[in-house]
């Protein structure tokens, strides 16, 4: 029935389990889609019948939909097409000391995925809570739906003979957070449950990852007495984060799963990452990352000058000019000298952008003003960039200065996120929306307006054939977000927290910087040494490879919980998660750091 892993599993569970008096969860996947599963075992010396045993995550807290109201017929699930309620086949069977695996799809996605077959499909074998009532999805058209939230969720199995005012626990399981957890009490019938606020979620694992049981005691300190269970327990006292942990998932094979890689794996289930093709004029036979130089030759020397010579001798200055003067100036890189008490964003230009708006604010509403030649420069922080271009329009950068007032900036003949565009600086880095640097910009252009608002028109030819070849000049940059570096060798996920306690109480924060794999959705946040979360620092997609270092304020953490408020001291870890979208490839690391008192 099962494959090789899950009898050594079962072994594994007779020993575990030996003291347990229910059914219980001992194996959840949450992601991928299609690899989610229950698996469920018998740790009892009797066969137990699921004719009426039913599996739900269909609570719907916001409008009082809870498995608990099936005897009634009404609010009993919350309707989602992502969610079900569903009861077990008539006279299904689970032996002593086995384990039933349950597809929360169907056979088909689940044997693609795994290798093997499970017991049960949810869209297949499970039936309706109610007969011609569909509680599983909308229909089988979903069948490819993620049916487990990745995120934030519950999972129950409970019994209810079809007659009782009563539905009994069995077993229980949440990660994420309690937004979606079970508590009974003060409900017509029941005993109390354990509060939300004293229940003990699991954190969402990764997308190679699941859920195991891993301690002798089933469940923990679960409350024995006095509860909703179907032997009494409190089936809602778990503490999942000492009772249960995350491993990698063992179907798991890594390794480059791709064919026509020079490095395939026929044996390899999950792609790593690792895969490598030969470059172009190199083959498999040549090293990993082998590239031709200009001439042609594989890992030959030969390279091209910043005038695209092969063998040439003209280099790119600090401030990317080729054969530049190879300086930083006062007014970033432009080449002006300002007195020692000057103040940059006065005499690096000709206007500040307040000074802009005090000086022509009687001509915002003049559409013809460009007309008047009037060519400026001014100076400020790039806050946003749109393109137009596809309904005929330019590409908008827009800046601001100290003082609130924001400028558009309009290119209407070269694109500022190429790095190369003739005389212009490169400046595609400062408008990449992944790069969390912010950066002060010089800008030199013709002033106009439109529909009531300045705007400063950078292009080398403007608006109507007006030449104007104006510039847009690296000036300064601020780093609320972190100070990011691509690295593109980079390949996993990484964290690493200042070695020292801290004192939020006394104004103190604590550095860190995170390192991440191209394409990757970064998530970190902290947790206290119970897998209870405390905060979110990051949630960010990078597009490239890198490391983001937080050590300015704004953006180290500040040793406060996810409501403002300061933790309590402790030893806290900080969970970093990086998972590419395209690959599905996930990979973790967590860095502990100490909360300290004042003396």
């Amino acid at each position: 029935m099962l494959t090789r892993f899950l009898k050594i599993f079962c072994l594994c569970s007779s020993l575990l389990f030996s003291n347990a008096d229910h059914l219980v969860f001992n194996r959840i996947t949450i992601q991928p889609t299609e690899a989610e599963l229950v698996s469920i075992y018998n740790p009892t010396l009797e066969t137990i019948d699921l004719s009426d045993y039913y599996i739900t995550d269909a609570t719907r807290t916001t409008e009082g939909e809870y498995y608990y109201n099936i005897n009634t017929g009404a609010d009993y699930w919350s309707g989602q097409y992502n969610d079900f309620i569903a009861r077990f086949p008539e006279d299904q069977m689970v032996e002593p000391n086995e384990t039933l695996i349950l597809s929360l799809h169907n056979h088909e996605i689940f044997s693609d995925y795994y290798g093997y077959s499970a017991d049960l499909a949810l869209f297949e074998d499970m039936r309706n809570a109610f007969e011609g009532v569909t509680t599983i999805s909308f229909s089988n058209a979903f069948v490819n739906q993620d049916m487990l939230d990745d995120d934030i969720e519950m999972l129950m199995i409970f019994k209810w003979d079809g007659v009782s005012d009563l539905v009994q626990d069995v077993d229980y399981f949440i990660w994420g957070s309690t937004d979606e957890a079970i508590d009974k009490t003060g409900v017509a019938n029941y005993l109390d449950d354990t509060p939300i606020e004293g229940q003990f979620p699991h954190y969402s694992h990764g997308q190679d990852s699941t859920y195991v049981r891993v301690t002798n005691n089933i469940e923990g300190n679960e409350t024995q007495l006095g509860g909703n269970g179907i032997t009494g327990h409190d089936e809602t006292s778990e503490n999942f984060p000492n009772s249960w942990n995350v491993i990698l998932s063992p179907e798991i094979i890594y390794g480059c799963n791709n064919i026509a890689a020079c490095n395939y794996d026929s044996g390899a289930t999950f792609n790593d990452g690792s895969c490598w093709f030969a470059n172009e004029g190199c083959d498999c036979s040549d090293p990993q990352d082998s590239i031709s130089d200009c001439a042609g030759v594989c890992n030959g020397s030969a390279t091209e000058d910043c005038a695209g010579i092969c063998q040439g001798a003209s280099v790119l200055d600090v401030c990317g000019i080729c054969d530049g003067p190879g300086a930083i100036y006062d007014c970033g890189c432009l080449d002006i000298d300002i007195p020692g008490s000057g103040n940059p964003f006065e005499d690096c230009v000709d206007l500040t952008i307040k000074q802009v708006y005090n000086q022509y604010e009687s001509n915002i509403c003049n559409n013809d003003l460009s007309d008047q030649g009037i060519f400026i420069s001014t100076i400020g922080l790039i806050i946003d960039y749109e393109d137009v271009t596809s309904s005929n329009g330019p590409r908008v950068i827009t800046i601001e200065d100290p003082d609130g007032y924001q400028l558009d900036v309009t290119i209407w003949d070269w694109d500022p996120t190429l790095a190369d565009n003739g005389y212009h600086p490169d400046i595609s880095n400062l408008i990449d929306p992944y790069n969390p640097t912010q950066y002060y910009v010089i800008v030199e252009g013709l002033l106009g307006s439109y529909n009531c608002n300045f705007q400063l028109d950078a292009s080398d030819e403007g608006y109507g054939g007006v030449n104007i070849n104006g510039t847009i000049t690296y000036f300064d940059q601020i780093n609320t977000s972190g100070d990011y570096q691509s690295d593109d060798s980079i390949v996993k996920a990484g964290i690493d927290a200042a070695p020292y306690p801290f004192v939020p109480s006394s104004g103190e924060r604590i550095d860190f910087n995170y390192s991440f794999p191209d394409g990757a959705r970064v998530i970190i946040r902290v947790f206290d040494l119970s897998g209870r979360f405390i905060t979110s620092l990051v949630d960010s997609y990078f597009g490239s490879s890198g490391t983001v270092y937080m050590q300015e304020d704004g953006s180290d953490w500040d040793g406060r919980n996810h409501l403002g408020q300061i933790v309590s001291p402790g030893t806290y870890l900080i969970h970093i998660e990086a998972m590419n979208f395209q690959t599905g490839v996930t990979t973790f690391d967590i860095a502990p750091v100490v909360v300290g008192v004042s003396p």
